[in-house]
């Protein structure tokens, strides 16, 4: 077992802001992820896609995850936990403006590895972001409860969300949505 090292005087204690950032940046990460399969028939109908090129719509987002996750954690580890997650979700923005704005396979391909980028990022920092901020194990696995529930309640809160943008207009809508800005993370 590892000693936990803790001035007992003054224990750090995971803020509910971190924690709210730490949440919502795995949340969008994770809606982000499940979006567009909750809607791959409307984007094949609407675009006139090839299934080779549906595909693409999904990984666009998966290969960049699968590529930086862990260049992101070190260059959090290394230049800061709320710079990178502020990168990571200025490039999901960017990344959700592009795929909302093109009507094209091309821009929603650009677009969505773009967010997956951004999503790269912000996987790790939240993770690191909300572990550094808890010191003790209670207080620890109490943080990682809650993200972990941010995480599953991205994945089941996106089917209905694009279901219900695609419902009310067309699936650009789904991606016409903005990641919150982390202003209140801890360096």
């Amino acid at each position: 077992m590892i000693p936990v090292i803790v001035d007992k005087n003054n224990p750090a204690r995971l803020s509910i802001g971190t924690l709210a950032v730490g949440c919502v940046a795995v949340f969008l990460a994770q809606t982000g992820l499940v979006l567009p399969a909750a809607i791959n028939g409307v984007i094949q109908r609407t675009l006139h896609l090839s299934g080779a090129q549906l595909t693409w719509v999904s990984a666009a987002f998966l290969v960049p995850i699968a590529m930086f996750s862990l260049t992101f954690g070190v260059l959090g580890d290394r230049y800061g936990r709320k710079m990178t997650l502020i990168v990571g979700s200025s490039l999901m923005l960017v990344g959700y403006l592009v795929s909302a704005s093109g009507g094209s396979i091309q821009s929603l391909w650009t677009g969505q590895a773009i967010c997956g980028v951004g999503a790269a990022a912000l996987f790790p920092s939240s993770l690191a972001i909300i572990t550094a901020a808890t010191p003790r194990p209670a207080d620890r696995a109490k943080g990682l409860a809650a993200w972990t529930t941010a995480l599953s309640a991205g994945a089941l809160v996106a089917p209905p969300l694009s279901g219900a943008a695609v419902e009310f207009g067309s699936f650009s809508w789904a991606f016409a949505r903005s990641p919150p800005s982390p202003r209140s993370a801890p360096s």
